[in-house]
């Protein structure tokens, strides 16, 4: 009950922080706020926008929360998004003559075993090596970005679009996630709930999520009990980067169509906030990562029409994360010097 106190009070708080800065920009807060709300979703087609990118957000959160809960920080969202991306593409691209639900289905297992195998590198490393994951998982974002351009201005550039992007040819149309109710949205909001609910009882009922979470908590317990927590950390890094790679597969196929070098469009930072706005709980996911999605689009159409830039929900953003550290700092602190204990007590 405390946790969503502090929530909420750090939402109302950084509203009314950001309204300093509507405020400079020579504009009335309230009619701002107004404006972002219809900007997300005053109209079909925004509306299928901001639930298209809700959709997305959701699994790329769901996959930094299942790292949380294994005291692991996954920062490579992006990485291990666009390699699942890729994946998908590949599947949508080159296999034919398969019916069209089975072709959807390998392009959604292609695109999560991609991410899955993405993130992996960076759980062996972890486990096996001791490296920090947060450093190896920004390193492979690197590696991921700049090979999949060096894909897509070469073999998988598409020659016959009208347009001299760097992109790969289009999906074709059977692939494309259908629309629900005629709207801009489409089914990949239902796939990321469905998920969602999927995780949540892994985590809560399953010995596997139970290993996961008991390996996070205290991984001295969990190793003494018969628990392995390589093995834990392996697993839990390996479904985080699946899960991005699911949420390429999402983007891919229900709202960009084609992979270019700029796909991934910071979703993977993004879900690092919305994990830890819900404090890694796949249900509290849902409404972060609508909240986000909300805010985001609703200001980048404000942008549009006023002098306040998109970049008032970044700071908004920045400021609900800052004061939800500040509200539970203690309980950070004993967590991180448990943390340091237990690294202290390895190194011994």
């Amino acid at each position: 009950m405390i946790a969503i106190f502090i929530i909420v009070a750090a939402i109302l708080t950084a509203l009314l922080l950001g309204s300093v800065f509507i405020a400079i920009s020579g504009e009335n807060p309230i009619k701002i706020y107004i404006q972002l709300v219809k900007g997300a979703y005053g109209s079909n087609v925004l509306r299928g926008i901001t639930i298209s990118k809700m959709a997305t957000l959701l699994l790329v959160g769901l996959g930094v929360g299942i790292a949380f809960k294994c005291n692991l920080v996954n920062i490579g969202g992006d990485g291990q998004l666009l390699m699942g991306a890729l994946g998908s593409a590949l599947a949508a691209l080159y296999l034919d003559n398969i019916p069209t639900m089975l072709h959807i289905l390998l392009c959604f297992l292609m695109g999560f075993l991609f991410g899955a195998v993405w993130g992996m590198i960076a759980g062996l490393l972890k486990a096996y090596k001791g490296m920090s994951e947060m450093i190896t998982t920004i390193m492979l974002n690197y590696i991921a970005t700049w090979f999949v351009s060096f894909l897509v201005n070469g073999v998988l550039k598409d020659t016959e679009s009208n347009y001299p992007y760097p992109w790969t040819p289009e999906v074709p149309d059977r692939l494309k996630l259908a629309s629900l109710f005629g709207t801009r949205v489409n089914i990949g909001i239902l796939i990321a709930l469905a998920i969602a609910v999927a995780i949540f009882w892994y985590l809560r009922y399953t010995a596997s999520g139970y290993e996961l979470r008991a390996s996070g908590k205290n991984a001295e317990a969990a190793s003494f009990v018969g628990i392995n927590v390589n093995r834990s950390v392996v697993k839990a890094m390996a479904l985080s980067g699946g899960l991005a790679g699911m949420a390429g597969t999402v983007e891919l196929l229900g709202s960009q169509f084609r992979v270019s070098d700029t796909f991934a469009n910071g979703y993977g930072f993004d879900g690092v906030a919305v994990a830890f706005l819900a404090n890694s709980n796949p249900i509290g996911t849902i409404f972060s990562s609508f909240f986000f999605s909300s805010l985001q689009c609703g200001a980048e159409n404000v942008a549009r029409i006023t002098n306040v830039s998109s970049s008032v929900s970044g700071i908004i953003q920045g400021l609900i994360i800052l004061l939800i550290l500040i509200g539970t700092s203690k309980k950070l602190n004993r967590v991180m010097k448990g943390v340091l204990e237990r690294r202290k007590k390895q190194h011994e």
